[in-house]
C-alpha cells in the first residue's frame, strides 16, 4: 500500500514538472542541458519504475542532444541496478586523444608544448649554402628548409648527410638568409582504450584492426643564425699594407727593464682587448699585457708565469680563455690562462690518438710538436702550426715543417693534418698565426732572401672537408692540401712594412666579415749612454827607440835572444777628460701597428 502511495506520489511530481516546462517553453531535454546537477531515481524492484524514468521524453531527444544513444541505460533490459545515474553533456567524460611528449599542437588552442632543439650552423662559402646540425636522437627524417619555404627538402637520417647538405643548386643565389631544419620521428602506437571492439563484455579480448601505416611528428627544430659567418673575399697579389703605429711601447707601458721580460712574443684579441706576451729570452718565462683596442690608457699587466716562450697565443671565445703554446721540451703542450687574472689556469697536453691515420702525412710528424695557434670559432678546433726537425728528439722529422694540426678543442685530439708545402719558396723566419673559418695567416719576419715582413694566406678549408668531424667520423681520414690543389701555394702574400721582426699577429671580425689585423714589433739594439772617459790624443812627432825584432847573440860564452832596436819616429801624446756616448747594452723595445682591413 505504501508502496502505491510513493508511486503516485513520484507520477504526479514528473507530471507537474512536465507542465511547467510546457508552459515556458523548455523542453525536457533542454531542462537537463541547463541543469548541473545529477538526478538520482531509486527503483522499488519493479520494471515499471525504470522504464518510465528511461522513456519519458523519447528516446530520440536523448540521442540528440548527447550525441550517442549510450547517455542513459534502460535498467529494466538487466534488472541488476538498483540505482540509474543521468549524466548531462557537460559532465560525460571525454577521452582526450593521445598526445605524445613535445608534440605541437598549434591549432588547437590549447597548451602548445615546446620541442626540443636542434644546433643548425650554416654559411654561404663561394658556391655553396652549406648546413649542418646536431644529431638529433630517434630522428627518423630531417626536412631543410631555406627562408620561408613551404616545401622542403628531405633528407633521411640513414643518410650520411644527415649532418651536412650541400645546396649546390643554389650557386648564384645570394637571398639566402636563414636555414631551417626539423626533425621528425615515428609516432607511438597508442593502444586501443579497455573494451572497445569486444564482444562480450569488458572482460573479453580485443579485435586488433589492421597495422596502420606509419605516422610521423616533428620533435625537434633549429634556424641557423651565422648565415653570413663566412668571411667571403679573394685575396691576390702581394699588396703593402700601411703599418700605422699605434703609439704603444708595451715595454715601457708595463714598466719593464731592458734585461726583463721584454721580448714580445705570440698575441691574441677577445675583440675588445688585445693581449700581448713579454718572454724572457734567458728564462722564457714571461708576462701578458692586456690592452684595450681602442684606449691605449687602459690596460693592465700580469704577474711573471711559466709561459715556456710563448711563441703564439690565441682567445677561445667559447671557453673564455687565451691559449698559448709552449717552446722546446713543451711543444707538445698548451698553457690556459685567465683573462681577467691574466694567470695560468692548467697546462694540458696535446694527443695524437688518430695521428697514425692520416694518409700521406710524414711518419711520426706528432714528434715534433707545435709553434704557433689559432682559435676557430665556427668549428670549435684550435689550428696549429707544425714546428720543424727538432734537434735531439728522435724521429721528428723536417718535412712536417709549417704544415697545420686541427685539433678537437674540447679533448685536444689531433682531428686533422693539413700540407702547407709553402717553406721551400717562403723559408723565411715563421713567427706567430692567426686564422678563421676560411684562412690560415702565418707571419714570417726578413731574412737574407726576403727583406720585409709577410703574412702568407691560405686557403686551409675552402672544400669544408671539417664539418665531417663529430658526424660519422672523429677525424678527418686523409690529409689534405690548402687551397686543394696540391701545390700549398698561397692565396696571397701580404707585404708589411714595417722594418724590424714582427712576432704577433691577431685580428678581429666584424659582423660584415671584414677582419681588421694588427701586428706587433720586436726593436732589438744597442743602448747608448753618454759618459766622461779619459782619452789619449797626439800632441806632436818625436823620435824614439822601438824594438824591431828579435835576433839570438852569444855573451859570455852562451847563446842569448835579444830585441834589435832602432830608432823611429811617432806622435807624442797626451790625456785628457772628455764626454761621449757608449755602448751600454742591448735595448729591447715592443711596438703594436694597426694595419687596417684587407
Amino acid at each position: 500500500m505504501i508502496n502505491k502511495q510513493l508511486g503516485k506520489k513520484v507520477f504526479a511530481l514528473l507530471l507537474t514538472f512536465v507542465m511547467t516546462l510546457s508552459m515556458t517553453g523548455y523542453t525536457f531535454v533542454e531542462a537537463f542541458a541547463e541543469t548541473e546537477e545529477t538526478t538520482t531515481v531509486e527503483e522499488t524492484g519493479s520494471n515499471e519504475s525504470g522504464e518510465t524514468a528511461g522513456n519519458t521524453g523519447g528516446e530520440n531527444d536523448l540521442t540528440r542532444a548527447s550525441g550517442s544513444t549510450d547517455l542513459l541505460t534502460n535498467n529494466g533490459e538487466t534488472g541488476s541496478e538498483d540505482k540509474q545515474e543521468v549524466t548531462t553533456p557537460e559532465q560525460e567524460p571525454v577521452q582526450a586523444p593521445a598526445q605524445a611528449p613535445e608534440t605541437v599542437q598549434e591549432e588547437t588552442g590549447t597548451t602548445i608544448i615546446q620541442l626540443a632543439q636542434i644546433t643548425v650552423r650554416a654559411s654561404r662559402d663561394g658556391k655553396f649554402v652549406t648546413a649542418m646540425w646536431t644529431k638529433a636522437e630517434n630522428a627518423s627524417y630531417y626536412m631543410v628548409y631555406l627562408n620561408d619555404e613551404t616545401e622542403g627538402v628531405k633528407v633521411l637520417a640513414t643518410e650520411k648527410c644527415k649532418y651536412i647538405f650541400n645546396l649546390d643548386s643554389l650557386a648564384n643565389n645570394t637571398d639566402v638568409q636563414t636555414v631551417k631544419i626539423e626533425a621528425y620521428r615515428e609516432k607511438a602506437v597508442e593502444p586501443a582504450p579497455a573494451g572497445e571492439g569486444t564482444e562480450g563484455g569488458e572482460n573479453e579480448g580485443t579485435n586488433d584492426p589492421a597495422p596502420a601505416e606509419p605516422q610521423y611528428e616533428k620533435f625537434a627544430e633549429g634556424i641557423a643564425q651565422d648565415i653570413d659567418s663566412v668571411i667571403v673575399r679573394t685575396l691576390s697579389g702581394t699588396p703593402g699594407v700601411p703599418a700605422n703605429y699605434m703609439n704603444q711601447n708595451l715595454r715601457t707601458m708595463i714598466g719593464e727593464g731592458n734585461g726583463g721580460y721584454a721580448v714580445a712574443q705570440g698575441s691574441a684579441t677577445d675583440g675588445t682587448y688585445a693581449y700581448h706576451v713579454l718572454a724572457s729570452s734567458v728564462t722564457q718565462n714571461g708576462r701578458i699585457i692586456k690592452v684595450n683596442l681602442s684606449n691605449s690608457a687602459d690596460y693592465k699587466a700580469g704577474p711573471v708565469i711559466n709561459l715556456h716562450h710563448a711563441n703564439g697565443m690565441t682567445y677561445d671565445s667559447k671557453r673564455g680563455l687565451l691559449v698559448a703554446c709552449g717552446y722546446g721540451g713543451y711543444r707538445h703542450q698548451l698553457t690556459y690562462i685567465n683573462p681577467d687574472t691574466l694567470q695560468i689556469e692548467s697546462q694540458p697536453t696535446l694527443k695524437y690518438t688518430y695521428a697514425k691515420n692520416f694518409s700521406g702525412m710524414a711518419a711520426n710528424a706528432e714528434n715534433n710538436g707545435i709553434a704557433a695557434i689559432a682559435y676557430v670559432p665556427k668549428y670549435d678546433v684550435y689550428v696549429a702550426r707544425s714546428r720543424g726537425k727538432v734537434d735531439g728528439v728522435p724521429n721528428s722529422t723536417g718535412s712536417a715543417k709549417n704544415n697545420i694540426w686541427v685539433f678537437d678543442a674540447e679533448s685536444l685530439e689531433a682531428i686533422g693534418h693539413i700540407f702547407t708545402k709553402v717553406s721551400s719558396a717562403y723559408p723565411e723566419t715563421y713567427q706567430s698565426m692567426d686564422a678563421d673559418e676560411r684562412y690560415v695567416y702565418f707571419l714570417l719576419s726578413p731574412g737574407d732572401g726576403q727583406k720585409k715582413n709577410i703574412i702568407l694566406a691560405l686557403d686551409w678549408n675552402s672544400e669544408n672537408l671539417l664539418p665531417v668531424i663529430n658526424g660519422d667520423a672523429d677525424f678527418v681520414d686523409h690529409m689534405w692540401y690548402c687551397n686543394n690543389d696540391g701545390t700549398g701555394k698561397p692565396d696571397a702574400v701580404i707585404q708589411i712594412p714595417v722594418g724590424r721582426e714582427s712576432e704577433g699577429l691577431f685580428h678581429t671580425t666584424d659582423s660584415n666579415g671584414n677582419s681588421h689585423f694588427y701586428v706587433t714589433e720586436y726593436y732589438g739594439r744597442n743602448h747608448y749612454t753618454t759618459k766622461v772617459v779619459t782619452e789619449h790624443y797626439k800632441v806632436k812627432w818625436k823620435k824614439v827607440t822601438k824594438k824591431v825584432k828579435w835576433k839570438r847573440v852569444k855573451r859570455k860564452g852562451k847563446w842569448k835572444w835579444k830585441y834589435k832596436k832602432k830608432k823611429v819616429w811617432k806622435y807624442k801624446t797626451k790625456t785628457r777628460k772628455v764626454t761621449k756616448s757608449v755602448k751600454d747594452y742591448w735595448a729591447r723595445d715592443d711596438y703594436v701597428y694597426d694595419l687596417g682591413v684587407f
